[in-house]
């Protein structure tokens, strides 16, 4: 028989393990109740290819971020941590054009809200912008649009956003000044127009060139940033005394939301509808995306009116999928260099990559005209190329398309592998044959 004060002792002994147990919930020691939540914080929301892939295990929602399913039992519902609300998810618009007002009828009657209605002269009958019934399926209502239209172009109404970063170190900064680039720096000749977020005009770097300013942003939405667009129009302008005949038509169809600058599918066929009609030469279009219908049947439609597009191959890395509009067949894709002619290590790579030129760490100017912040990406390269472009068709007369880029693909650096390459495409601006002139259109390839 075992005595009474052995049995007190025994009672005590056992309490313990469970005690400090107790205490340590009370300070959130246990951390392995519950696994924590693993993030992928993709940016690009425009572009999710996962389509009803199962992962186990996993929840999915609309901000692709996942979180495993908890192994073990949650800790006591009065010291489990509020979850917060999930948010609700957003529904994508939808573009079509070629409605015909019959048909616009019948999208109305079938529960779409029309947000806004254009007449562009690229695109038939007109172009809208939708909001489908909650009752219907993201694919089942662009198919239903088709149905309603027959005929029409559909798609989503995509996002696309400007392919600029921003920092370098002290001392690696690629500078402004045309005499310190190793790149021909041409300034924009003719009518050149470019689709980016709104232009500073009174700014400094770009006191007596010729402005236009337009917007294509639709009612109701926050005015986007000027930074980007001030950039892009000081590096397609250039820092020499500006040619006489040259003229800039910059179009605004950015807004700001969620902190950031984003043009939307309606807005940007809508900008290449008035640059079109105001018949610029080379339009520069600093800003990447998802593949668009709507989109590429705009720019097919400004290339048949001999326009040359100029598009940043965009900052997803060299593993990335094509970036749009760069990719399309009738767009000229650019991508960056740095200053020792090396690739940009976040650019984008592929058969349709067409030049390289300056993008990297570059010290763009403030508004006093000093070093400003740096800034790095596709976004600043594709200017370049769109003035040494503009420069060459201003010499040529109505020269077609092919024959201007013919021309270019002889005047640049050729490097990496020989001919056109998926890296540097037919090569890199360099300073070493300077601007190119008509003499380029002789040697064009």
């Amino acid at each position: 028989m075992i005595p009474r004060f052995r049995l007190a002792a025994l009672g005590l002994i056992a309490l313990v393990p469970w005690t400090a147990f107790e205490a340590a919930l009370d300070h959130g020691a246990p951390t392995f109740l519950a696994s924590p939540a693993l993030a992928d914080d993709d940016d690009d929301d425009d572009d999710d290819d996962r389509g009803g892939r199962f992962v186990p295990r996993f929840s999915y929602d609309d901000d692709d971020d996942y979180e495993p399913a908890p192994r073990y039992r949650p800790a006591p519902r009065e010291r489990r941590a509020a979850r917060p609300a999930p948010r609700p998810r957003i529904r994508p618009e939808i573009v079509a054009s070629g409605v015909d007002a019959a048909a616009l009828e019948r999208i109305r009657a079938a529960g779409f809200r029309v947000l806004a209605e254009r007449r562009l002269q690229i695109l038939p009958e007109a172009t809208v912008r939708l909001a489908p019934p909650r009752n219907l399926s993201d694919a089942r209502a662009r198919a239903r649009i088709a149905e309603l239209a027959s005929g029409a172009t559909v798609d989503v109404n995509a996002i696309y956003r400007p392919n600029a970063r921003e920092g370098c170190a002290p001392g690696t900064c690629f500078p402004y000044r045309r005499d310190e680039w190793a790149v021909a720096a041409c300034g924009a000749r003719g009518l050149v127009g470019m689709i980016d977020t709104r232009v500073d005009s009174g700014h400094r770097a770009l006191e007596g060139r010729a402005i236009e300013t337009l917007v294509s942003r639709g009612d109701g939405r926050e005015p986007s940033s000027p930074a980007h667009g001030t950039e892009v129009a000081i590096l397609l302008a250039g820092d020499g005394e500006p040619s006489p005949d040259a003229r800039i038509v910059a179009v605004d169809a950015f807004h700001r939301a969620g902190g950031a600058d984003k043009a939307d599918v309606f807005d940007l066929v809508t900008a290449i509808d008035m640059l079109v009609q105001r018949k610029v030469g080379v339009v520069n279009l600093s800003l990447a995306g998802p593949a668009n219908e709507l989109l590429d049947r705009a720019g097919k439609k400004a290339a048949e009116n001999g326009v040359l597009m100029v598009a940043a191959v965009g900052n997803e890395g060299p593993k990335s999928k094509p970036r749009f509009p760069s990719a399309y067949p009738w767009a000229i894709a650019v991508t960056a260099i740095d200053a020792k002619g090396q690739p940009y290590s976040r650019a984008g790579r592929g058969e349709h990559v067409a030049f390289a030129a300056p993008g990297v760490r570059l010290e763009l100017p403030d508004a006093a005209l000093n070093p400003g912040k740096t800034r790095s990406g596709t976004s600043y390269a594709a200017p370049l190329v769109a003035a040494a472009l503009s420069a060459i068709r201003a010499r040529g007369g109505e020269t077609p398309i092919e024959e201007v880029v013919e021309a270019l693909a002889g005047h640049v650096e050729d490097r990496g592998a020989p001919g056109r390459d998926p890296i540097y495409g037919w090569g890199a601006l360099t300073s070493a044959k300077g601007c190119p002139t008509t003499a380029a259109l002789s040697a064009g390839r």
